[in-house]
């Protein structure tokens, strides 16, 4: 059986409400060990919590946008550009979805995949994506002086 087996496996077996919090202990111990740069074991913990947070919240919560996102930084680290620019997009969607376009977190994830754009060389791309970051942050910024 494979580690997704026997995840889904193990999942079915504990209580629905304790699911959440587990995920939260994995994408902790990912953001540690991604820190010590031991990206292979910091990868797998957080395909754990990403597991839980899509059985369990869904594939459009926030949550899992930012296992998507934590996914993609350490693909990155790992050298893996493309896979990094599918989970990139990944969290863009859900993002998009859940706080809009003009949001700072869109902005932020903008900003995430003009680095991994620049990083393969495709300069018009990342340029694309940091006048959108730019776009979200003037229209962030005029509305704050409104107020």
């Amino acid at each position: 059986c494979s580690m997704r087996c026997w995840l889904d496996e193990a999942l079915d077996c504990l209580p629905f409400e304790t699911l959440p919090d587990l995920a939260v202990s994995y994408h902790g111990e990912a953001v540690s060990y991604t820190d010590k740069g031991e990206y292979d074991k910091a990868l797998k913990l957080n395909d754990k919590a990403l597991a839980i947070r899509l059985k369990v919240l869904g594939p459009d919560c926030p949550d899992s946008a930012v296992s998507y996102s934590w996914k993609a930084f350490i693909l990155e680290k790992q050298g893996r550009h493309d896979a990094a620019l599918e989970c990139y997009d990944k969290t863009l969607h859900i993002k998009m979805k859940v706080y809009g376009r003009w949001d700072s977190r869109v902005e932020d994830t903008y900003i995430c995949k003009a680095r991994v754009l620049e990083g393969l060389g495709r300069h018009n791309e990342a340029r694309d994506m940091q006048c959108k970051a730019r776009n979200i942050r003037e229209r962030f910024d005029d509305y704050s002086r409104m107020f």
